[in-house]
C-alpha cells in the first residue's frame, strides 16, 4: 500500500523498525526509525528521527497533528522538527 492510500490523501508518518517498512519509507512524509530502518534511512538519505520508545515519538506526532489542524503543510513541520533535533545535539 502506498503512502497516499494509507493516509487517505493525508501525510503519512511512518514509525517502524525493519525491512517490512522500507517500501513505505520512501513515500512517507516523515519517518521515526528504529533498528534496521535507521540504516535504510541513512543509506537512502531519508529524513528520519531515531527513537527508542513510543514516548519519544508521541510529542513530535502531537506537534505534527497541531500543524495539520492549523492548515500548515507537512514540510513546515519537518523543518521545525529538524531544527528542534539539531539544537538538542
Amino acid at each position: 500500500m502506498v503512502a497516499e492510500e494509507a493516509g487517505g490523501g493525508a501525510p503519512v508518518i511512518l514509525i517502524g523498525d525493519g525491512r517490512s517498512d522500507f517500501c513505505l519509507a520512501g513515500k512517507a512524509a516523515y519517518i521515526f526509525s528504529k533498528r534496521r530502518l535507521v540504516r535504510h534511512c541513512m543509506d537512502n538519505a531519508l529524513a528520519h528521527t531515531a527513537f527508542e520508545t513510543f514516548s519519544d515519538v508521541r510529542k513530535h506526532v502531537e506537534i505534527f497533528v497541531m500543524h495539520m489542524r492549523k492548515g500548515r503543510h507537512a514540510a513546515e513541520w519537518r523543518h521545525q522538527l529538524q531544527l528542534t533535533l539539531e539544537t538538542k545535539i
